[in-house]
């Protein structure tokens, strides 16, 4: 049994039944606004009212209804891309559209939503291995996909992304310690984890890493002085800093070290010509360049 009449208040054609399926009543109309017609229906489950209508822009099935929780309006559709349930609705702390969704592939929930700050749609989601809250974006920078998340060992935050260039994954993050900005990526050549990250006092990039054949920590770094690579280590036997550089001059390598003897400063190099190891140092007494 259909029901027609016309409405005073909007001077809307309405057509009301009880469906036979779930004994609801229903209310259909056409709008003039959008054209679109709609049905409107009280559930017994939650005792909201819903409006389902079918949009012109997907051409997908949508039911709105108004929560009594948080006031807000939420729009659900079934998508025929994945066969997804999104729900959407307009946040009133930050004005933002905001679209939610289960992934059938993880099972896992994600939030969709545009940025007004930088135009940029982000995607979130709380893990099921570490129960952390990541963020996804793709900058329109460099056009790489970020993920943010804020670890619970530190809580510190941390951004993770793949180069396009060497196709490593970086990590970077700022360090509650120093405010220095570290990045860490592990190396596909020799299975390394490095740390770069750019010095407050020299303004230069330093790049730490520990190697595996002789677990010592090495930096490196370019000098702005000479144009130099330098790799600093601290050796175990005998606990000195040693610097390691190629000199660009005859293309040798030298290790400068203070000793804790005499504490003069030696460099030594190993000779091209006779394959011997020189040890040179400038003496305190007479202040010249002295060779062992």
């Amino acid at each position: 049994m259909y029901v027609n009449y016309k409405s005073q208040a909007d001077n809307l054609m309405y057509v009301s039944y009880i469906s036979q399926t779930d004994n609801l009543m229903y209310v259909s109309y056409k709008s003039q606004t959008d054209n679109l017609t709609y049905v409107n229906y009280k559930s017994q489950g939650d005792n909201l009212t819903y409006v389902s209508y079918k949009s012109q822009n997907d051409n997908l099935m949508h039911v709105s209804y108004k929560s009594q929780t948080d006031n807000l309006t939420y729009v659900n559709y079934k998508s025929q891309t994945d066969n997804f349930m999104y729900v959407s609705y307009k946040s009133q702390t930050d004005n933002l559209m905001y679209v939610n969704y289960k992934s059938q592939t993880d099972n896992l929930m994600y939030v969709n939503y545009k940025s007004q700050t930088d135009n940029l749609m982000y995607v979130s989601y709380i893990s099921q291995t570490d129960n952390l809250m990541y963020v996804n974006y793709k900058s329109q920078g460099d056009n790489l996909m970020y993920v943010n998340y804020k670890s619970q060992a530190d809580n510190l935050m941390y951004v993770s992304y793949i180069s396009q260039t060497d196709n490593l994954m970086y990590v970077s993050y700022t360090s509650q310690t120093d405010n220095l900005m570290y990045v860490n990526y592990k190396s596909q050549a020799d299975n390394l984890m490095y740390v770069s990250y750019t010095s407050q006092t020299d303004k230069l990039m330093y790049v730490n890493y520990k190697s595996q054949g002789d677990n010592l920590m090495y930096v490196n770094y370019k000098s702005q002085g000479d144009n130099l690579m330098y790799v600093n280590y601290k050796s175990q036997g005998d606990n000195l800093m040693y610097v390691n550089y190629k000199s660009q001059g005859d293309n040798l390598t030298y290790v400068n070290y203070k000793s804790q003897t005499d504490n003069q400063t030696y460099v030594n190099y190993k000779s091209q010509t006779d394959n011997q190891t020189y040890v040179n140092y400038k003496s305190q007494t007479d202040n010249l360049m002295c060779q062992l």
